[in-house]
């Protein structure tokens, strides 16, 4: 009981340090662009030392152990330990042969071959459609087939702009209310994610610079993306942060300057758990395969038994809820947006043929308290709050070769091995 109540004390001892220290703590882990830690020139400050552990987004700490603690807790309902990872076909994969461009871009530095992946990932989208009056679409860029026609393509995403009248934003707030109840629980959680949510991946993927270098590029990669697809959203949308419409939020942390909707550690967070659970999964998919190509469906991740990724993106952005910077419904938006994204990326880069169009109803959302329960994906005839509208069409030439070598790579470091019986 002693040794208990001594654990107990310097938990709260440590706490305490965080709010007051505030994001100092984190600042050696802060690349150039500050976000995550590693988007910068120099990346991880001090990875090229001889000593020191890292995890996959920022150098290890007590505070970042008591979040993935708190975190594991929080993820892992029911411990199944007959529950093993089925082994992966990657090590036989088929797979386009090296290119010249992938030969170079393997021998230039960090910096330069991040550019170089941001801006060819950026090309498999159109310019945002941002029309006043109109909802917000994100198109990807394919061939037009057959004559053309007078109506837009369907969108990969259609955000709805959503002006919450006083009812809706009292209904908003109270959920934030309810969940300020768990700040004191998540508080490391919350400290550290404001920067770093790779690590928490890192807790169900091994993930580590020097062992699983391109899963690790791509997953920086795609932070990046989510931060240039979703910055013109939100300004666009202009949501006020809780901060601004009621004076006993008193978030815990810093409010963004940023405008609310869509949340962005949504749009991210659920881009990573899509991407990262395709590439660790059993089956090959797209031109990764012999035989005919296979697209693949990102409902499939909430499939897997126990869903960790997806249940640990869905706690990355309730974090936000309870720490007061944004509204349950900023988080359905960001979950949306980063699952039409993610399962794009995967066929673009796999080979596969087709990819879902999505959107969500915001005035449909506006009582649900947002956590991993509620963010079900539905059609037509099958409501969920995520809408699946139909089927687009993945243009292979519009994938550079250099992506598809990056991918095949990451896919290998995922590769796992069947236990013995």
């Amino acid at each position: 009981m002693t040794h208990l109540i001594c654990v107990a004390k310097i938990h709260q001892l440590i706490a305490s340090e965080i709010v007051m220290a505030g994001l100092g703590m984190l600042g050696p882990s802060n690349g150039k662009n500050g976000k995550n830690g590693k988007n910068g020139k120099n990346g991880k400050n001090g990875k090229d030392g001889d000593d020191g552990v890292f995890h996959a987004g920022g150098p290890s700490d007590t505070v970042l152990s008591y979040a993935l603690l708190s975190s594991h807790q929080g993820i892992t309902p029911v411990w199944d330990t007959a529950g093993l990872r089925p082994a992966s076909a990657a090590g036989n994969e088929v797979g386009p042969e090296d290119s010249s461009d992938f030969r170079n871009f393997v021998h230039l530095e960090p910096l330069y071959r991040e550019h170089l992946v941001d801006y060819r990932l950026l090309s498999l989208f159109k310019t945002l459609s941002l029309e006043p009056g109109e909802d917000i679409s994100l198109f990807t860029r394919r061939k037009r087939t057959g004559p053309r026609r007078m109506r837009k393509p369907d969108p990969l995403f259609r955000l709805p702009l959503f002006n919450m009248d006083r009812a809706t934003l009292e209904k908003q707030v109270a959920m934030i209310k309810t969940a300020s109840l768990l700040r004191e629980e998540r508080l490391e959680e919350i400290v550290v994610q404001q920067t770093d949510i790779i690590s928490f991946f890192g807790m169900i993927n091994y993930l580590d610079a020097d062992s699983t270098p391109y899963t690790v590029m791509l997953l920086y990669a795609l932070l990046r993306l989510g931060t240039t697809l979703e910055t013109p959203m939100k300004l666009f949308a202009n949501a006020p942060r809780p901060i601004a419409v009621s004076a006993f939020v008193q978030p815990m942390i810093q409010t963004p300057t940023h405008a609310s909707y869509p949340s962005g550690h949504a749009v991210e967070a659920y881009m990573i758990a899509t991407v990262l659970y395709a590439l660790s999964g059993a089956q090959p998919i797209g031109i990764m395969q012999s035989g005919p190509s296979k697209s693949f469906d990102v409902s499939t991740a909430f499939s897997d038994p126990g869903a960790p990724l997806m249940r640990l993106a869905a706690r990355i952005a309730e974090n936000r809820t309870v720490a007061g910077v944004h509204y349950p419904i900023d988080n359905f938006a960001g979950a949306g947006l980063g699952l039409a994204i993610g399962e794009y990326l995967v066929n673009a880069l796999a080979g596969g043929k087709k990819t879902g169009s999505y959107r969500i109803t915001p005035p449909d959302l506006a009582d649900t308290f947002f956590e991993f329960e509620t963010v079900t994906i539905g059609d037509a005839t099958n409501p969920g709050a995520i809408e699946k509208t139909g089927k687009l069409n993945v243009d292979p030439d519009r994938t550079d070769p250099l992506l598809r070598q990056i991918w095949r790579r990451a896919r290998r470091e995922m590769i796992t091995v069947a236990p013995a019986s």
